[in-house]
């Protein structure tokens, strides 16, 4: 464990968020061995502006099927996805138990669903989603998001030295 390197993965939607998280752990909450993995948006946007790599995985309709084909394909069969046993989890103070979380993802990821709307130009419009009737889909796509982004780190050449 001397050596091992913490790979962070934020997802970028909400604003400024990865990049403060970002800037914590370049400053005050500074430590040694990680990466912070960035989203690239070369040749992204055709708004005119310049749009730079930011910190982050930026979840879009298109980025959502991507992860859902991805993650389906590769681990949605029996034993790929386990729970680790010596799990924890915090969030503003709060521990929650193992067995809360459990129910919590298993929850979400029965809800988590494609929808296909149909437009009025013809054709329809696939998304993936598990919010409904107030629900969050937060847990999935904390998956979705860190399988995804695991794969483009041990696969792009811009992460090459960081797999050592």
């Amino acid at each position: 464990m001397q050596h091992a390197k913490a790979v962070i993965i934020t997802e970028s939607n909400i604003a400024t968020v990865a990049q403060e998280i970002d800037r914590q752990i370049q400053g005050p909450y500074w430590f040694e061995n990680k990466k912070v993995m960035y989203e690239d948006n070369a040749n992204k946007g055709g708004g005119g502006g310049i749009q730079h790599d930011m910190p982050g995985s930026v979840t879009t309709n298109r980025s959502k099927i991507d992860m859902v084909i991805w993650i389906t394909e590769r681990y949605m069969k029996p034993g790929k996805i386990v729970f680790c046993k010596d799990f924890i989890s915090t969030h503003e103070g709060m521990i929650s138990s193992i067995g809360q979380i459990q129910k919590e993802f298993v929850r979400e990821l029965r809800l988590f669903s494609k929808i296909k709307e149909d437009l009025p130009t013809g054709g329809c419009k696939v998304t993936y989603s598990g919010k409904r009737a107030g629900c969050d889909d937060d847990l999935v796509l904390t998956l979705l998001i860190d399988v995804f982004q695991q794969n483009v780190f041990m696969t792009d050449n811009r992460y090459a030295t960081d797999r050592i």
